[in-house]
């Protein structure tokens, strides 16, 4: 399940699943913005890949709220750490919280 928002370094995001015509012309599934502080997802992914991309913004997230904007515009790192963060954490049913 996707959540409506998400908090990444205290900053809270919400959480946008929407036909989004702006990604569409991108030719994105999924981005992260940070000063409206925002993620957004095509809504007709499927659920798993959905979770990845989620996984994948997250990632451009952490990376800027440790103040390394150098990492969160490197999609390479960005793609295999969101996908291997993706996989421990469904993998290993890891859900925290209440």
């Amino acid at each position: 399940m996707i959540p409506d928002k998400i908090k990444i370094g205290g900053i809270v995001y919400t959480v946008r699943q929407d036909k989004n015509e702006t990604l569409e012309q991108a030719g994105n599934d999924a981005c992260i913005r940070y000063l409206p502080q925002e993620i957004w997802m095509r809504d007709y992914l499927g659920p798993d890949y959905k979770t990845q991309c989620l996984c994948h913004e997250i990632t451009h997230g952490i990376f800027d709220a440790i103040g390394r904007s150098d990492l969160r515009a490197d999609e390479v790192l960005v793609s295999a750490f969101g996908n291997m963060l993706h996989q421990v954490l469904k993998d290993n049913k890891l859900i925290f919280g209440d």
